[in-house]
């Protein structure tokens, strides 16, 4: 569709999904809700919820200093969560 508009792509790595755990572990969900509650926590081989929404604002900030009118920001669910929460505290796990 890109191609058709005549529209540039970004590819953007600060944009990856965060990586929860470098292990997996059955109680993913209910390590990924703790992670709402305390920004800062990180396990092994993971990345906090305040180093990952860090990042992904940081290409945010930039788009929206930029000089383009229309930006679309693509991700995945956990991260673009992360973003919606630095704009609005109350959103969290459950949304």
């Amino acid at each position: 569709m890109a191609d058709k508009l005549g529209i540039e792509i970004v590819l953007e790595e600060r944009l990856s999904e965060r990586v929860l755990s470098g292990k997996n572990h059955p109680e993913w969900r209910d390590r990924l809700l703790q992670t709402y509650e305390d920004l800062d926590l990180c396990y092994e081989g993971g990345e906090s919820s305040n180093a990952a929404m860090g990042r992904a604002i940081s290409v945010v900030k930039e788009v929206l200093n930029s000089q383009n009118s229309n930006i679309v920001v693509v991700s995945h669910g956990n991260l673009i969560s992360l973003m919606l929460k630095y704009f609005d505290h109350r959103i969290g796990f459950k949304e």
